[in-house]
């Protein structure tokens, strides 16, 4: 298939609806796509994991098209809008077909007076259709009115919105709707523990802060920071740290292995508007022989050094290195990674 035609790419890249059993099942969304180059952006050449987060968001608008004018007229006046309570992201393979076809799946879980939650699965296609699941994402959404700068308010589902999300909502009795597709990384073991931070306020290790400075080109409609760009700026944050620490693997071509996302998660606390300070720290809250998993903590930044916390989030990490083969494969954490993350954990320990 390498090489599509014009007509190729448009008989294949398309939105569609497909019936999850017979007329009467759950609608469900799809969209077969090819992304851009400056998506595959990881070390390893493959999808860069914060890339996710925006796709969710730009596919639940596109899902909405049936709907859009009447949602449009409502967040329009700056009084009502849709926002994001979490999202969480498994990255479950890697391997790509020729010609770089994608293909999100979306559906309604179980919905309330005024939230839903949405699930994701992107499988990657090829020639003799699927090649393996990529990754599979939710995301918890509210229906709020807007009550003042940054202040919002739960509020029921306007009817037609209702209507619109029931059509994707599980039916009783229906079968796993899910994909059934290659997941060579779900469950994926980080190998022996080395550190674990105890449960309760402040017992991770801080590495890492960064801020950034936001503006309308970080907003929306109702002019609120979008939800996606709390997973890039901890991408950010991650990569400035351990470029820190191994320079050569995000400079050489010919690197060994590479530190890739297998899990990450996000839940928002309050809004973040444009001209907002926003100060991101990064914690260790496990360090395991093959991998890591950080802590996030989002906070507005006041003029006066006041923080308000905006958001958190969790990210689990796997060391991949080439193997015979040229794969990356689950292998023990490099010694510039392994250590300075074990003397912050010791040091943090006796403090």
């Amino acid at each position: 298939m390498s090489g599509l035609s014009f007509q190729q790419a448009g008989e294949l890249l398309k939105i569609s609806i497909e019936k999850a059993r017979g007329s009467h099942g759950r609608e469900i969304f799809v969209k077969t796509f090819i992304p851009s180059f400056r998506m595959f952006s990881d070390l390893d050449r493959g999808l860069y994991f914060p890339h996710f987060f925006a796709w969710m968001g730009e596919t639940r608008e596109l899902l909405a098209v049936p709907i859009l004018d009447q949602i449009s007229q409502y967040v329009s006046t700056g009084k009502w809008s849709i926002v994001t309570n979490s999202v969480s992201l498994d990255i479950l393979g890697e391997r790509m077909g020729e010609d770089n076809i994608v293909q999100v799946r979306v559906w309604s879980g179980e919905s309330a007076q005024s939230s839903v939650e949405l699930f994701f699965e992107w499988t990657s296609l090829g020639a003799a259709g699927l090649i393996e699941k990529i990754a599979v994402g939710r995301m918890k959404t509210t229906w709020v009115e807007v009550i003042g700068h940054g202040v919002v308010k739960p509020r029921d589902f306007p009817t037609f919105y209702r209507d619109f999300i029931n059509r994707m909502s599980p039916r009783q009795g229906e079968p796993d709707i899910s994909a059934v597709a290659a997941e060579p990384l779900r469950d994926v073991s980080l190998g022996e523990t080395l550190f674990k931070a105890k449960c309760g306020p402040r017992a991770v290790v801080p590495l890492a802060s960064k801020s950034f400075e936001s503006s309308l080109y970080d907003s929306t409609i109702v002019n609120n920071i979008y939800f996606s760009n709390y997973a890039m700026w901890m991408a950010k944050l991650r990569e400035h740290h351990f470029w820190s620490l191994m320079p050569h693997i995000y400079i050489s071509p010919e690197r060994d292995g590479i530190l890739k996302c297998i899990t990450c998660n996000i839940n928002y606390l309050r809004e973040g508007m444009p001209f907002d300070t926003i100060h991101v720290t990064m914690s260790l809250k496990g360090l395991y022989e093959m991998g890591i998993e950080l802590y996030f903590e989002f906070f507005r930044e006041d003029p006066d050094g006041t923080r308000v916390k905006l958001a958190y989030g969790e990210h689990r990490a796997v060391w991949m290195a080439k193997n015979a083969h040229g794969r990356f494969r689950p292998a023990s954490l490099p010694r510039e990674i392994a250590m300075p993350l074990q003397q912050a954990a010791n040091m943090f320990a006796h403090a």
